[in-house]
């Protein structure tokens, strides 16, 4: 370790004087799966949406979301479903939150070990979200999942990258093709049918999904923050040769939660934010050398991906 170089936590708060709690019960049962070796049944995510990301909480009425990360740039539109009986189409807001990533991640999950456009969303939804912590899908949380699949469905997606070979690439278009129409009184829809993802979004996923540990998403599923960094640095860290170093700077623009034209939160601010999901993540990687922190940012170890190239494919549990 260099001068002026120190540990982060790899964990935050304590309960010496009380019980876990549900989500900290969670959490150590995750981390346990985690220490007993990769997985047998991950789950994946595109590899564009490591270094640029959804929003983080409710962006309200805006209709547009941008994010730029060096050469990677993320503009998603909020779409429009179709209303039964003809009337006009309904504006939806933006996908965010942790709702949003974790149902892309199986939509993205389902296409790629499936190989087919064609996702189905019900017995399989239902099972995967309890077995990621998700107890029920009624009430409250069935609410919040029925408006993320529709935010999602319906949103138009902009990646924009440099390509070390071929220049400026564009990804663009819808996630899906085929959605259920909503009934205009109600503001009810059958999101228990099948979806069909766009072309240009299935091609994505078949040229860039990338493996990612299921345990790790059950234990970070209520910090879409936390989700967002794990999944950068399960893109990042397998690229690295030795080790780097990322400023607290680039980190904000990456990861704050501020919209494009908003005032971000102080560096101070966000440095004292960051440190904990560090914390959380780090535990994810077990073996994999350490995270360090220096005076300007981070320093990142080369580290393997949590999930070997032999176990990429699995079977589907209903």
């Amino acid at each position: 370790m260099g001068k002026g170089d120190s540990k982060l936590p790899l964990a935050v708060g304590s309960t010496a004087c009380r019980g876990p709690t549900a989500i900290q019960r969670r959490r150590e049962d995750a981390l346990v799966k985690t220490l007993d070796g990769p997985t047998q049944n991950p789950d994946y995510m595109i590899s564009a949406l490591a270094s640029v990301s959804m929003p983080v909480r409710d962006p309200g009425d805006r209709r547009v979301w941008t994010r730029r990360n060096g050469g990677v740039s993320l503009t998603i539109e909020a779409g429009y479903m179709e209303a039964t009986e003809g009337g006009d189409p309904i504006p939806l807001g933006l996908p965010w939150g942790s709702y949003a990533r974790v149902l892309l991640i199986h939509m993205i999950t389902l296409a790629r070990i499936k190989n087919s456009r064609t996702v189905e969303m019900g017995r399989s939804l239902r099972a995967y979200l309890l077995r990621i912590g998700m107890t029920e899908t009624r009430g409250e949380e069935y609410t919040k999942v029925r408006d993320q699949i529709a935010r999602l469905v319906t949103a138009r997606i902009v990646v924009t990258y440099t390509h070390p070979k071929a220049g400026r690439r564009m990804r663009l278009g819808n996630i899906a093709s085929d959605v259920p129409v909503i009934d205009p009184k109600t503001m009810e829809y059958d999101w228990q049918k099948e979806i069909v993802l766009s072309h240009e979004f299935f091609e994505t996923i078949k040229a860039t999904a990338m493996p990612i540990e299921e345990h790790a998403v059950a234990a970070l599923r209520n910090s879409p923050r936390a989700l967002d960094v794990y999944i950068w640095l399960v893109n990042r860290l397998h690229q690295i040769d030795g080790e780097t170093r990322v400023s607290w700077e680039a980190l904000r623009s990456q990861f704050t939660t501020a919209a494009s034209d908003e005032e971000p939160e102080t560096l101070w601010e966000f440095r004292k934010n960051f440190r904990p999901l560090i914390g959380r993540v780090s535990p994810h990687y077990p073996g994999k050398g350490l995270i360090r922190e220096y005076e300007g940012g981070l320093i990142l170890p080369e580290a393997d991906p949590p999930v070997p190239p032999t176990r990429i494919l699995k079977k589907i549990k209903a």
